[in-house]
């Protein structure tokens, strides 16, 4: 089964053998963004994005990083542009496996983490709505009491641009 998480760039990191590391956030209920006002002060823009709202009330926290990039490749994906992380259980080589699966006592969450360790990238989720990821958090779940290092497929792709609207402040 495939999930899709959305993720925001917010930030560009050169690693001391000049690749570049791009860690990302995960999206909250609206786009927010600002800009100079070309008077000393600042623009900003906060839009309702049901998209992103959708996304954010199954996963609303966690963080993830892809590394090993050129600084060419790392430009595709911009600072404060979304993107969408597509992850598949696959039986494929892949460089992605299950890192670590952690349920929380009260079941109210379980954090999922999958890893490529050359060079290293990770995900991390933090699944609060568990009827959104179902299927996914079951895979997972077999997959940790088999004791079995699944492999997945993972993509880190760009996401539309939002409608910007002003919002007066």
């Amino acid at each position: 089964m495939l999930v899709r998480a959305k993720f925001r760039v917010m930030r560009h990191v050169v690693e001391w053998n000049k690749t570049v590391k791009i860690e990302f956030a995960p999206v909250g209920p609206k786009h927010h963004e600002s800009e100079p006002d070309g008077k000393g002060g600042w623009k900003s823009f906060h839009t309702e994005h049901p998209e992103n709202a959708a996304f954010w009330s199954a996963s609303p926290s966690g963080e993830a990083s892809i590394g090993g990039l050129t600084s060419t490749l790392a430009e595709a994906y911009p600072v404060g542009r979304y993107v969408y992380i597509d992850m598949q259980e696959t039986t494929e080589p892949s460089d992605w496996a299950l890192g670590s699966l952690t349920m929380f006592e009260n079941g109210s969450c379980i954090e999922v983490t999958l890893r490529r360790y050359t060079p290293y990238s990770s995900v991390k989720i933090n699944i609060h709505n568990r009827g959104a990821h179902a299927p996914f958090i079951d895979a997972m779940i077999k997959a940790h009491a088999e004791n079995k290092l699944s492999t997945w497929s993972v993509a880190f792709t760009l996401a539309p641009d939002p409608e910007r609207v002003y919002d007066g402040s």
